[in-house]
């Protein structure tokens, strides 16, 4: 996962950078779109930070 990601994203994760990544976007899930569909979330999420 941490190699496809990081390809996709043209970034390079350590796996505490990949575990402190999810975590952050569990906690945002959970704050800012409660109920929303996570791979969607998680996915806009990521390509405002990494594009």
């Amino acid at each position: 996962m941490k190699e496809k990601l990081g390809s996709l994203l043209n970034a390079d994760f350590s796996k505490s950078e990949l575990t402190y990544l999810l975590v952050r976007l569990d906690k945002g899930l959970a704050l800012n779109a409660p109920g929303a569909y996570w791979p969607d979330y998680y996915a806009k999420q990521l390509l405002n930070w990494y594009l």
